[in-house]
């Protein structure tokens, strides 16, 4: 009678069907459930990750303008085109950003508040736990905002 030698490489196929079958045996509740488990956590990571505005990408927001109390705000209204430098709790600069007002409010006035649109010189990253910024002009904080995240 001939000699068998058996090889890992020839054992291989019937270790991965053994594999498979002892898997698909199991009930449902003794299997991991790693697919699910990935997917949760991938949903969970995407829904802390911060979201990333590319430079000059529209940026919905809700402005409020302080007024002037020395240390703080402005004495004159805003306008379309305002370039204030804006300060984003994730950013290591503050980037320069045009303010657009709605059309039928064009500007906007010390103590108002009103939506807008934000187009930034440089990337931002707003976390979506914290989605406020702060404006600023001359080194001077001159209005607070919000970040419209869907």
């Amino acid at each position: 009678m001939p000699k068998t030698s058996f090889t890992l490489a020839k054992l291989a196929p019937f270790f991965a069907a053994a594999l498979v079958l002892s898997a698909c045996s199991k009930k449902p509740e003794e299997q991991a459930p790693a697919a699910t488990t990935a997917a949760a956590a991938t949903a969970v990571a995407v829904a802390d990750a911060p979201v990333v505005f590319a430079a000059q990408a529209p940026i919905a927001v809700t402005l409020n303008l302080l007024q002037a109390d020395g240390k703080s705000g402005r004495q004159s209204p805003i306008h379309n085109n305002y370039r204030p430098q804006v300060r984003f709790p994730l950013a290591a600069e503050e980037p320069t950003c045009t303010v657009q007002l709605p059309a039928e409010s064009p500007s906007l006035e010390p103590g108002q508040s009103s939506a807008a649109t934000l187009s930034c010189d440089a990337e931002i990253k707003v976390e979506r736990s914290q989605p406020s910024f702060a404006m600023f002009e001359g080194g001077k904080q001159v209005g607070l905002g919000t970040v419209t995240l869907r």
